[in-house]
């Protein structure tokens, strides 16, 4: 898709995926984000899907660590696409495998439905954004709707 075309049909949103082949460097996605919220007249969300493992953009300077990922490997993960510009992490994905001979073996956190809902509930979803981040974005909500 053309500039041109952002700029006529103001998207929303931009989701950035190792499919997409939009950049290969740091450098290359923050300028594609920055690019594309430059054209836009409201507020452009970015997102992506580093959840670990095989999921992870093909950045050499973004940290992915392999699966099942915990909190501090989250943290350091959000932490990566955060500085490249992205709003989003499409992870985690509490994926069940049956075994491992399931196709989603090396990006599920396990066999255990019990015990995959304690690892993401506890460990991932904890480490995704510091407390003051969440407490920021609830605050910014509840001005939006007041003033609405």
């Amino acid at each position: 898709m053309r500039l041109a075309d952002w700029k006529g049909r103001q998207f929303g949103g931009l989701l950035v995926v190792n499919l997409n082949h939009n950049g290969d460097s740091a450098t290359a996605l923050t300028s594609v984000i920055a690019s594309l919220r430059g054209l836009s007249r409201h507020r452009l969300v970015a997102a992506t899907d580093q959840e670990g493992g095989q999921v992870c953009l093909a950045v050499s300077s973004l940290p992915c660590a392999a699966m099942p990922v915990g909190q501090a490997e989250m943290t350091n993960m959000s932490a990566g696409i955060q500085a490249l510009g992205f709003d989003l992490n499409l992870a985690p994905v509490s994926d069940v495998c049956s075994g491992s001979s399931s196709i989603m073996w090396g990006r599920c956190y396990g066999t255990d439905p019990g015990s995959v809902a304690r690892a993401v509930g506890s460990a991932v979803v904890s480490g995704r954004l510091p407390r003051a981040r969440i407490d920021d974005a609830v605050a910014r909500l509840q001005a939006l709707r007041a003033s609405a």
